[in-house]
């Protein structure tokens, strides 16, 4: 009995002791993955909005979302009109959500940026994906109380919510 006891304990010990590690390396991973991502976002998001120029996207975008808009390059116009309805970019805030995982030595990141314009603020919503050592940009979607139309004052109880307006690949939704 004791030593039945002996080897279920040292089974149980030596379980606990695997998660740690994989829990320590995933961690790691994450903690590795996600400055990089942060950096990237800190440069390319101010780069786009600066003069919400459709060229900044297209320049820092996977080879598919660059396909599409290629494919969509009227409706890719539009989006940057509706964006310049937010003004300049005064400040960006740290991602507030964010997964991060990896498949086939593909790294996708996605990231809820709050961020702050001249017409008032919005919420980003970025879809980074990383082969190499380079992030590239996936999908990239704004919502705002600004693209609202203007409409009297919300009954109370009642919270409206605008729709993310953005560029899509069409691929996973995270």
């Amino acid at each position: 009995m004791k030593t039945c006891l002996a080897i279920v304990g040292g089974a149980g010990c030596l379980s606990i002791i695997i998660i740690i590690v994989v829990l320590a390396i995933f961690i790691t991973h994450a903690a590795y993955l996600e400055p990089g991502a942060n950096a990237y976002i800190d440069r390319a998001v101010p780069a786009i909005a600066a003069h919400w120029d459709v060229q900044q996207l297209l320049d820092r975008a996977t080879p598919t979302l660059q396909r599409y808009a290629w494919h969509h390059r009227w409706k890719l116009k539009g989006l940057f009109t509706i964006f310049r309805a937010l003004g300049n970019l005064k400040h960006l805030d740290s991602p507030t959500d964010y997964k991060i995982f990896t498949t086939n030595n593909v790294t996708t990141g996605t990231f809820t940026i709050p961020a702050k314009f001249t017409k008032g603020s919005a919420t980003i919503r970025i879809q980074l994906l990383r082969t190499g050592k380079t992030w590239e940009i996936n999908s990239f979607y704004i919502t705002s109380s600004v693209f609202l139309p203007l409409t009297p004052p919300e009954p109370a109880g009642i919270r409206i919510h605008p729709p993310p307006i953005g560029l899509s690949t069409g691929g996973p939704k995270l």
